[in-house]
């Protein structure tokens, strides 16, 4: 234990005694580090952008190819008023012929499980 604490200190006085020539050399390397991180960050979202926009084509065929379509498609039935939930009814009927989305409160229906 003594050892360590006399290294240590022998370590701390050699730093402080070439600190004139060790702060440059730490400051030069920061700054080179700081670039390369720079770059790679630059390269790395340009690689991710196409990579995603690979993906997208790749998704877009296979749809093209199992649907015959090239989107996607919604699909929409008629539900009777009877089976309109009577918050969603209310919506609908305040809405002035407006379209109303339920696909939040829907989700949120489905996530807590009601």
């Amino acid at each position: 234990m003594i050892g360590w604490i006399i290294g240590g200190l022998i370590a701390a006085i050699a730093v402080a005694a070439l600190w004139d020539t060790f702060a440059p050399f730490v400051k030069d390397t920061v700054e080179r580090a700081k670039e390369i991180f720079r770059s790679a960050f630059r390269y790395f979202r340009c690689f991710v952008k196409r990579v995603g926009s690979r993906i997208v084509g790749i998704v877009r065929s296979f749809v093209t190819q199992t649907t015959g379509t090239t989107g996607f498609m919604e699909e929409t039935r008629e539900i009777p008023e009877s089976e309109i939930p009577e918050d969603i009814l209310a919506r609908v009927k305040n809405s002035n012929g407006q379209l109303v989305d339920v696909t939040d409160n829907e989700e949120l229906k489905l996530a807590v499980g009601f």
